[in-house]
């Protein structure tokens, strides 16, 4: 509450960030359904879920551990880790010359025909 100052707006922005979750939350489920074999669907579902709530609550502990620094270091500090995370490291599938099929990146320019002396240089 204390950019909002009053519990109305705390509810109202608590109530957007659910709203903006929940794309991201359907296609979570909607890639796990469409990914996952079928003979381990039920071992991916519950794997992501075990592992997405112990990631929130480290997450959770490690702000809670963190929170006498303020609001302002924990967002910039998060801010910081995230784009570091996303800005660097691999690249996604088929942005790089690598995921180029083998044939065309063997490929190899058709060599130019140029005149050998300059007698045939005028001459077609």
């Amino acid at each position: 509450m204390p950019w909002s100052g009053h519990v109305l707006v705390a509810t109202a922005l608590f109530a957007a960030a659910g709203f903006c979750t929940g794309p991201l939350f359907s296609a979570l489920l909607a890639s796990r359904e469409r990914y996952a074999p079928a003979a381990v669907r039920t071992q991916v579902f519950t794997l992501g879920a075990g592992l997405k709530s112990t990631f929130a609550a480290a997450g959770a502990a490690g702000a809670g551990a963190l929170g006498g620094l303020g609001a302002s270091p924990l967002l910039l500090g998060t801010a910081a880790v995230v784009g570091r995370v996303l800005l660097t490291g691999r690249r996604t599938r088929g942005t790089g010359p690598e995921s180029a099929p083998t044939a065309a990146r063997n490929v190899q320019p058709a060599p130019v025909d140029t005149p050998s002396d300059s007698s045939e240089k005028g001459h077609l």
